[in-house]
């Protein structure tokens, strides 16, 4: 089969990595175009771009997915499918229909649950115990096509959203592989989504990172871990801005919140509820850091996050 692969960041590069070690023939790549990156704003590729450079893929960054450049090199390519993993454009109808046997999309929860963007992190921030990934059909609605598998996994209880994003890539590239034999070989069935257990999952702001302290422990350690794939959770110290990369639930509940305290050499912080122990943090404009690190340049007597 004709096999077309579309994604832009890191995971979905992570993704097709795993396609390829297994023998997958990726016939083209569909990407975002070169985007600004760091200070200097300067243009770099997608990591599924230079993926597909260094396997010497053909390679598609369209600006639009409607214009006739586009759709006349999709159909040139005669693919018989299209794999997507977090590609980040929506995929217009006269496109989907050009593949022989579709776009099919690896999605990082059991749908219906957690459709949209962002259903690792809604994961994780509800305290769910199982997730998995979907493969379907694209249609023309978010997230609502026709299911071709799934497969399920446990979340660990220090699970972060880089972990699980991890285990989810290496479930859902077996999924994917086991899915493409299959339509290889048979016409499998596709199932309908069960409109009665939709749940949606879109996609933090940074003002949602922003830590509040008056929260309970448990909520904030999931938030934190949920958040540290993107955009990261953070308080402000005076007016400096910190980041909080890691951390876990203390068995003490000594301080007020957002009190900030050092006790045998662990740093701990108040909440609503029982203390939070913080292990890595990042304050503005500096590298990633271990707490104890950080809080010996703290020149504060009484610190108190905000």
């Amino acid at each position: 089969m004709r096999i077309g692969f579309a994604g832009t960041p890191d995971i979905a590069a992570d993704v097709l990595q795993q396609l390829l070690n297994s023998n997958i023939k990726i016939a083209a790549i569909i990407t975002k175009p070169d985007a600004p990156v760091g200070r200097g704003k300067n243009l770099a590729p997608s990591a599924v771009s230079l993926l597909g450079e260094q396997f010497n893929i053909l390679t598609l960054k369209p600006d639009d997915l409607n214009s006739d450049v586009f759709l006349n090199q999709v159909k040139e390519l005669q693919l018989d499918l299209v794999i997507v993993v977090a590609y980040g454009k929506l995929i217009p109808q006269k496109v989907i229909e050009l593949p022989r046997l579709g776009w099919f999309n690896l999605h990082y929860s059991l749908l219906p649950k957690y459709r949209g963007a962002a259903p690792v992190q809604h994961s994780l921030l509800n305290g769910e115990l199982i997730t998995g990934v979907t493969f379907f059909k694209i249609d023309e609605g978010l997230d609502t096509g026709k299911i071709l598998g799934q497969a399920q996994i446990s979340i660990g209880s220090d699970d972060d959203a880089h972990i699980l994003f991890e285990t989810l890539n290496k479930i859902g590239s077996e999924l994917i592989i086991q899915c493409i034999q299959d339509l290889a070989n048979s016409n499998p069935m596709l199932y309908s989504q069960d409109e009665s257990g939709v749940s949606f999952a879109p996609k933090f702001t940074s003002s949602y990172a922003h830590i509040d302290w008056m929260d309970a422990g448990e909520s904030i350690v999931r938030k934190i871990r949920a958040l540290v794939a993107g955009p990261e959770c953070y308080s402000f110290l005076d007016k400096t801005r910190i980041k909080i990369l890691n951390c876990k639930l203390s068995e003490l509940e000594n301080l007020e919140p957002g009190q900030i305290r050092r006790i045998d050499q662990r740093i701990y912080v108040g909440t609503k509820t029982a203390d939070i122990e913080l292990l890595v943090v990042q304050p503005a404009g500096k590298r990633k850091m271990s707490a104890i690190e950080w809080f010996n340049g703290v020149r504060m007597e009484n610190p108190i996050f905000i």
